[in-house]
């Protein structure tokens, strides 16, 4: 789910896409190479993005209707759905839609869902989307699938503080089939909250498995250091040169109560302990059998804590609020530092992942305009300089992300089949790849094939960690010939646009 409450700068991708041969790989002149561990062969679809950093988000450029019209959209691990703004909408018609609107008139292959529904949106910024399912052509890079069904915005109310808000970028949500987002039928008078209808939808995942386009429901995330600004999705695959160490794998946690009772309706594992340590001086911030349901999101430009948390690891670094922002002095980015999140999965694994501080430092925010300036700085009445902190008070006591200085310090991948989150420590500012796919059996137990050397991710303890579903094995550098499609790479060039926030 979106879920943005400091400053931060919108993000539009210039991209370019290129389909790779049998057994070879490329992006960024860079050669790829797949891996010959899996037993049939497989083949995954891939995205490099620059990484929207801190307080931006990844944008996935995606071409529908007939003739295409071209959209950057915000991926979102919290959300299943893809929608996009309306050429009708208000907000295109009077001021600016920067991610792209749809004009359906002019589309060839575009219909309504054949029983017409309902969709509707709320964000914490005060922003809210209501609009159709419908249906059309897709297309990301080479990738095209036909009669997707995607959310039209005819209605977008934007945010009362102004400014491009996500409502007007689009979302691509690549979580759990069954989370449409309030989908009610056409001409329903009720609060949408009370709609109670049966309406699940094929999400990018399914529909490119369904396709062909890759061999599992799955995908990993890279975000890099939090000074590259750049990182990528590969959908149906992992990278280990991206990470080192082995991989660590933890259930998904099924939903408790309500209409969603014993349904998977996101990237949920339990927090069971918040720590920092800072010069070999551990503080623990939660008590002994403390635990909270988290969603790991992509969405999320930090890591989102209810009090007493927030305040008290607020105190201990010491943070700020400065201007709307939490701010620490930039100083701290070099300090050897570390918070520490203790996870469990629905099957009982724990593991503790070490958040390095500086991966939570924005140094290059610029405060007073907004955007990335790595020569902006700013400074309080005392002198010191003051650098974006990517650590904020949730909105509800329970309500917990963790997002953006999670995906900077692991190598995380989401195995939707299976329901899993994998993580291994990341590895930084590498140029190469090897890519092995994840098949029907799941994730690889793989080891990471990447540096550990310094600058480098986080680390993982994992007391009873078990090893991923599959088979054994290190990554190699054998290609591989495959009977699916070939591998499509993009790579995206990044500009600054506006701030918004979005839950």
């Amino acid at each position: 789910m979106l879920s943005m409450s400091v400053c931060g700068g919108l993000i539009v991708a210039l991209t370019t896409c290129a389909a790779a041969v049998d057994g070879t790989v490329g992006f960024s002149m860079t050669r790829r190479q797949l891996s010959q561990n899996a037993s049939v062969a497989l083949r995954p679809l891939t995205y490099n993005n620059k990484w929207l950093p801190g307080e931006g988000e990844y944008l996935i450029d995606v071409d529908i209707g007939t003739p295409p019209q071209h959209f950057e959209l915000l991926l979102d691990t919290g959300s299943s759905n893809l929608f996009v703004a309306s050429a009708q909408a208000a907000p295109c018609l009077n001021y600016y839609c920067p991610g792209g609107s749809f004009n359906a008139a002019a589309s060839t292959t575009y219909n309504l869902v054949e029983e017409p529904m309902l969709f509707n949106i709320s964000y914490a910024d005060g922003s809210v989307v209501i609009g159709n399912y419908s249906t059309d052509v897709v297309s990301i890079g080479d990738a095209t699938l036909t009669n997707f069904t995607f959310g039209l915005a005819n209605q977008i109310q934007v945010s009362p503080g102004g400014g491009a808000a996500a409502a007007q970028y689009g979302i691509m949500g690549v979580s759990f089939d069954g989370q449409e987002t309030a989908a009610c039928f056409q001409g329903y008078t009720g609060h949408v909250d009370t709609c109670e209808v049966n309406f699940t939808i094929p999400t990018m995942p399914d529909a490119l498995y369904s396709a062909g386009f890759i061999n599992s429901r799955s995908y990993s995330l890279y975000m890099d250091n939090v000074l590259e600004h750049k990182g990528s999705i590969l959908f149906g695959g992992i990278d280990t040169v991206k990470f080192h160490g082995s991989l660590v794998t933890l259930a998904t946690q099924v939903a408790k109560g309500g209409a969603q009772n014993g349904t998977y309706v996101g990237q949920d594992l339990q927090l069971t302990s918040i720590a920092a340590t800072s010069n070999g001086t551990t503080t623990h911030f939660s008590d002994a059998g403390y635990s909270a349901t988290v969603t790991i999101d992509s969405g999320s430009a930090g890591i989102h804590l209810p009090d007493p948390y927030y305040s008290a690891i607020m105190s201990a670094l010491p943070a700020k609020t400065y201007q709307g922002n939490t701010v620490i002095a930039c100083k701290y980015a070099t300090l050897d530092a570390n918070i520490t999140l203790g996870l469990t999965g629905a099957d009982g694994t724990k593991v503790s992942l070490d958040l390095p501080l500086s991966q939570f430092i924005e140094t290059d925010y610029d405060m007073s305009n907004g955007g990335y300036n790595s020569t902006a700085h700013t400074f309080d009445t005392d002198g010191e300089e003051l650098c974006v902190l990517a650590l904020d008070l949730s909105a509800a006591p329970t309500g917990m992300t963790i997002g953006d200085p999670l995906f900077r310090s692991m190598y995380i991948v989401f195995d939707l089949d299976h329901r899993t989150i994998s993580f291994a420590p990341a590895s930084y500012n590498t140029n190469v790849s090897n890519i092995v796919a994840i098949g029907p059996d799941g994730v690889l137990a793989l080891n990471g094939t990447g540096s550990s050397a310094s600058p480098a991710g986080g680390s993982i303890a994992s007391p009873n960690a078990t090893q991923p579903v599959g088979a054994s094995g290190t990554a190699t550098s054998s290609s591989l010939r495959s009977s699916r499609s070939g591998v499509l790479v993009c790579s995206m060039m990044m500009l600054a646009l506006a701030l918004w926030s979005a839950t």
